[in-house]
């Protein structure tokens, strides 16, 4: 703190403010009464983004996998409730901590990976490239941004008793400008720094509502169809030369050929 003011106030150049990046990990135990306070939990970076990528593809199985020869095609459809009411819940204060998170059955659609068999760690934005069909939200968006369809994009934590925690409570909502439009939605989900444990599973969901959003009024039946040449995919940052295809495969499958290994090997 003295640094910064050093620098910003006196203009004194030869104080450090830190590294060019820095995240949180809450992961990481560290002594507040110690010297250095928190800072063993943060880590650091020259530049962002952080590490490389890795793509997992939505599976018509409802698998999410690095594999593009596993996917297989398939199709998940899904309807939010009349007149706005929501039917997930991420947060609302006051009770933030009191009610845990879900998602309504019916109401959303799920991906989940296989059990991880290491440790994979995710600094930044992940994205999600998916198609979405929806006949009637064609309709209703010719009515202004009141009728174009509206859907909540998430990532849960799934431990191995089946648990499930929403990462940092977290949600990405979108209002989809023309549902109708070929070419795949790109949504950015909540930027995060996350540890995903070995044994637990990730999953994305695509949900129809969230209690602390408005919601669409109009019933808008929602369909995601997978198909094997060009499946909807989950694009996570990952830490570490071998985070999720290395020796292993943390994710449970083999270790897929490509751009996307190489990426992860190199840990660019």
């Amino acid at each position: 703190m003295l640094d910064w003011f050093a620098y910003w106030l006196r203009d004194d150049h030869t104080a450090s403010l830190g590294p060019p990046l820095a995240y949180f990990r809450d992961w990481v135990r560290y002594d507040g009464a110690a010297p250095a306070g928190a800072e063993p939990a943060y880590g650091t970076a020259d530049a962002y983004p952080v590490g490389g990528t890795q793509r997992l593809y939505l599976s018509g199985d409802r698998s999410l996998t690095p594999v593009p020869g596993d996917v297989v095609a398939g199709a998940q459809t899904w309807v939010n409730l009349a007149a706005g009411v929501p039917s997930s819940y991420s947060e609302l204060p006051p009770e933030v901590e009191a009610i845990p998170p879900y998602d309504t059955a019916g109401t959303h659609a799920a991906w989940t990976t296989a059990p991880l068999t290491g440790d994979v760690e995710t600094v930044g934005v992940p994205t999600l490239d998916v198609t979405l069909r929806s006949p009637l939200a064609g309709v209703t968006q010719a009515t202004g941004p009141g009728g174009r369809l509206i859907v909540f994009a998430k990532l849960y934590d799934v431990a191995p008793d089946g648990e499930l925690t929403l990462v940092h409570r977290l949600v990405s909502p979108v209002r989809v400008a023309d549902v109708t439009e070929p070419k795949p939605l790109h949504i950015e989900l909540p930027g995060i720094v996350h540890r995903w444990q070995a044994g637990h599973r990730i999953r994305v969901v695509l949900a129809a509502s969230d209690a602390a959003y408005a919601n669409n009024v109009a019933v808008l039946p929602v369909t995601v169809r997978t198909t094997v040449t060009d499946p909807p995919v989950l694009t996570l940052p990952v830490l570490g030369p071998d985070a999720v295809l290395g020796p292993g495969a943390v994710l449970g499958h083999k270790a897929a050929v490509g751009p996307d290994a190489e990426l992860a090997r190199s840990g660019r």
